[in-house]
């Protein structure tokens, strides 16, 4: 089983599960925050992972979990373990793997009941199947679209005291070198441009401020003011991805339950 684990700014929470190898093995996906400005060494994924990769005794050990060494990625980049060198051989066709990017965002004009937030009520199921195709469709017309697959719906989440209903989405694509790399800044902007500038999505309303594709966010100018000479800078907070599978934790049912005494004990763990 596949457990995708995903972190929320500013406070972590864990809500996004999947299962790989029958069952097995769990796998988790967060999405960490840092603060972003010049006085702070700017964050770079390769070096990311490196440590992560040194820190975990070359990606086989998180305290008392085992890790697959090969499952780490950090903000999509991901280094495939080496391969013992022998006699050339004629190149292999390309292996088309799928990987997965997070789409989020807020409709405003779909009051939130609590019939959405729980996965597989008329309510929920109704909303996801009518939000999925819009997604499906948009997405199938960005420069991902030849390798996108389609997105599947967590429970919604409710915003502005359940005036607005926030939704979370992981989407799946194919990742082979014969297609085009995916590019989260080049998927925001497409979204953007094809929910004319992130406020309508078939029927819905949309938060223009409330889109994030894998995290990644661009925040809306905003006027210029002269800056007043007691005022600093304050550092923009930004996103990283961070996924790996778990090969000695089992996956059950209760994993999927924010709130269950398993998921809480387990979320506990991973993000100490």
């Amino acid at each position: 089983t596949h457990v995708h684990l995903c972190l929320h700014s500013p406070k972590a929470n864990l809500f996004l599960h999947r299962c790989v190898n029958n069952g097995d093995d769990t796998r988790v996906n967060t999405i960490c925050t840092y603060r972003n400005n010049s006085t702070i060494t700017p964050f770079d994924r390769v070096h990311v992972y490196r440590e992560v990769s040194n820190q975990t005794n070359g990606i086989t050990k998180l305290g008392i979990y085992n890790l697959d060494k090969t499952s780490l990625y950090v903000d999509e980049y991901h280094e495939p373990p080496a391969v013992p060198t022998g006699k050339p051989t004629t190149p292999a066709a390309p292996v088309s793997r799928e990987a997965d990017f997070t789409v989020n965002f807020t409709i405003t004009n779909l009051r939130c009941r609590s019939g959405l937030a729980i996965r597989n009520t008329k309510t929920f199921n109704n909303t996801r199947n009518a939000v999925i195709y819009l997604l499906d469709r948009l997405l199938r017309n960005t420069r991902i679209g030849p390798a996108f697959t389609g997105c599947k719906m967590e429970p919604f989440s409710c915003v502005n005291n359940g005036d607005d209903t926030r939704v979370n989405t992981i989407c799946t694509y194919r990742n082979n070198s014969t297609i085009t790399p995916f590019a989260r800044v080049h998927v925001y902007h497409e979204v953007s441009n094809q929910t004319n500038g992130i406020t309508k999505l078939g029927i819905y309303n949309l938060d223009k401020t409330s889109l994030y594709v894998n995290g990644y966010n661009e925040k809306h100018t905003m006027p210029s003011v002269t800056p007043s000479s007691s005022q600093s800078p304050k550092p923009a907070i930004e996103h990283f991805t961070m996924n790996f599978t778990v090969t000695d934790l089992r996956y059950t049912p209760e994993l999927s339950v924010p709130g269950s005494r398993r998921f809480n004990s387990s979320e506990k763990t991973l993000l100490h």
